[in-house]
């Protein structure tokens, strides 16, 4: 990882830790923002949340998103919101055995539904852990049902283990965890540190968070 953009949090309890990481944000081959990235973990479970201000054109976004996984993987709350100018859309997730519970508000219209999931579909995703409490072998795969809030579905996704490359950012290189996450034939490139944080998040169409030099 990049010593200076990253900041570790004090222990809180015994197991439970606070990481923030910073990013930049590229939209194309375009430097457009800045981002931070907070892990909490204590052992039996993780929230990631991440804080991203970006401007294309004129047009300045804020947006904030939150997961919080049980110690399996399993989703067990998400948060989506975003702003811009007076318009702010948000979109809170609870989950339990049979789906996904959705309280959505845009402005000041607000909505509420409810998606289910077969009991059966696996949603546990221990990749999540790789590199900090498991070490997977390349190849490994993991394929599991992940709800996407932008589209209020879910959605069969898939992690692999592809390599262990260096990744660079500016002049520097770095040991690096090549991670495929895909979804309906779409492949987002994680690459993560020895920690199992991510270096660079790379989406199918190159727009990509890439840690802060």
């Amino acid at each position: 990882m990049i010593i200076s953009a990253f900041v570790a949090g004090a222990l809180l309890t015994q197991g439970e830790t606070i990481t923030k990481l910073n990013y930049d944000v590229f939209i194309g081959n375009n430097r457009s923002g800045t981002a931070v990235m907070t892990i909490k973990d204590d052992g039996q479970s993780r929230t990631v949340g991440v804080t991203m201000d970006v401007k294309v054109g004129a047009v300045a976004v804020t947006v904030r998103q939150s997961s919080t996984y049980g110690a399996d993987g399993a989703a067990l709350a998400s948060l989506l919101y975003s702003a811009s100018g007076k318009n702010t859309n948000s979109i809170n997730v609870t989950y339990d055995a049979k789906g996904a519970n959705v309280n959505a508000s845009e402005n000041d219209k607000t909505s509420r539904s409810f998606i289910p999931l077969a009991a059966a579909a696996p949603r546990s995703n221990p990749s999540l852990f790789w590199f900090t409490r498991t070490t997977p072998k390349i190849g490994d795969k993991i394929s599991y049902y992940s709800f996407d809030a932008n589209t209020k579905a879910w959605r069969l996704m898939t992690s692999e283990y592809a390599e262990a490359k260096p990744y660079s950012i500016g002049r520097q290189s770095f040991p690096a965890h090549h991670v495929l996450i895909t979804r309906g034939g779409e492949t987002t490139h994680n690459w993560l540190d020895a920690k199992g944080q991510p270096l660079a998040i790379i989406q199918p169409n190159g727009d990509k968070l890439e840690r802060a030099e």
